[in-house]
């Protein structure tokens, strides 16, 4: 319960292997939390690289994902909030969950699978927002969020 974990990201500033730290968070002053970071996937345009974001906590099967995208343009890192966006996009509140971040689309939207987060003590047919597990594209520039074509 004592472990402590500072993530750290990276990107290559020149073809010469030399590299630049572009986000970084410091260990949770929460005992027994740890976080991750994933690379998924560069977009399509080159401008975007997508990255898993892990909350975790030790010897149990609490946490959850997020995602980090670097932007190669703004030479920046933004946290898109999800919640806030399908408020936006649905006109509620949800409780949003990350079930799988999944890779870019053609237009360099992120393809996601969302669903509602289930309490305990609640069922799946208890939730609002979503039907079961959705696809749905977050658009990075804008930010925006809707259902993918296929979901609605």
């Amino acid at each position: 319960m004592g472990c402590r974990n500072t993530v750290r990201l990276f990107v290559a500033t020149s073809r010469r292997g030399e590299f630049r730290e572009v986000f970084h968070q410091r260990p949770s002053t929460q005992v027994g939390s740890a976080t991750s970071l994933g690379p998924v996937g560069w977009s399509p345009d080159g401008r975007w690289l997508l990255v898993e974001a892990g909350d975790w906590y030790y010897a149990s099967d609490a946490g959850g994902l997020g995602i980090l995208l670097y932007d190669r343009r703004r030479n920046s890192v933004v946290r898109p909030h999800l919640e806030e966006l399908v408020l936006k996009a649905l006109g509620q509140p949800c409780s949003v969950l990350i079930k799988q971040i999944l890779d870019f689309d053609a237009s360099s939207r992120v393809r996601l699978t969302l669903a509602d987060q289930v309490e305990p003590g609640e069922t799946e047919a208890s939730t609002h927002c979503f039907r079961g597990a959705e696809e749905w594209l977050l658009d990075p520039a804008k930010p925006a969020i809707e259902r993918a074509p296929s979901q609605r």
